[in-house]
């Protein structure tokens, strides 16, 4: 994981300290956060730093947030991730919010200021349940996952293919004598993660 301040754009944008709102700065914040996430290794992901008292619009989390995921989603950064830290309750209701008011199917994980982590947006059910037990491994291919969860091979398969999609989880592969094999990793180093 490689971290970037977000607290950095108030300089380069202009922002009013602890700020994070307007569309039009969140224009001027999106070629800089893409900027960031292109610069990190490939399976890597990038942990969006958020100052301990901020507040983000629905129109700033819009066009940086909520564009980098939809990006992420169309594949754009390779198998680069985003994570978002400490966000405050009123930004994460925010970015629900944009989220929600565009009927979208997108996730990111929260990092709290305690450390634990928590899904913002939306994630069906099925995929929460993956993504906890996932977090709670080291890694999982879709054969553990069968029988983890009594699944067919295919939904097992169509689940982590889902979560690795929306950039909520890396993969990993390896050819053995029976074909590809792919790992599945949670982004949050187990050395890292507290449970909720």
């Amino acid at each position: 994981m490689i971290g970037y301040n977000i607290s950095q754009l108030q300089n380069e944008i202009g922002l009013t300290s602890g700020l994070f709102i307007m569309r039009s700065k969140g224009e001027k914040a999106y070629p800089i956060l893409e900027m960031q996430l292109q610069s990190i290794p490939e399976n890597e992901a990038l942990v969006v730093c958020f100052p301990d008292d901020q507040l983000m619009d629905v129109s700033f989390a819009d066009e940086t947030i909520i564009r980098l995921g939809e990006e992420i989603a169309a594949n754009k950064f390779d198998q680069r991730r985003l994570l978002l830290k400490g966000l405050t309750p009123d930004s994460i209701v925010n970015i629900d919010r944009a989220i929600r008011g565009q009927k979208l199917k997108l996730a990111f994980i929260h990092i709290t200021s305690t450390g634990k982590w928590e899904i913002i947006g939306h994630l069906e059910p099925s995929l929460q349940e993956v993504l906890e037990m996932l977090a709670n491994r080291e890694r999982i291919t879709a054969p553990e996952l069968v029988q983890a969860l009594d699944l067919a091979l295919n939904t097992a398969n169509n689940r982590l293919k889902r979560l690795f999609n929306q950039g909520l989880i890396q993969r990993e592969y390896e050819v053995s004598d029976k074909g590809l094999l792919y790992y599945y990793r949670f982004p949050i180093p187990v050395s890292d993660r507290v449970d909720l």
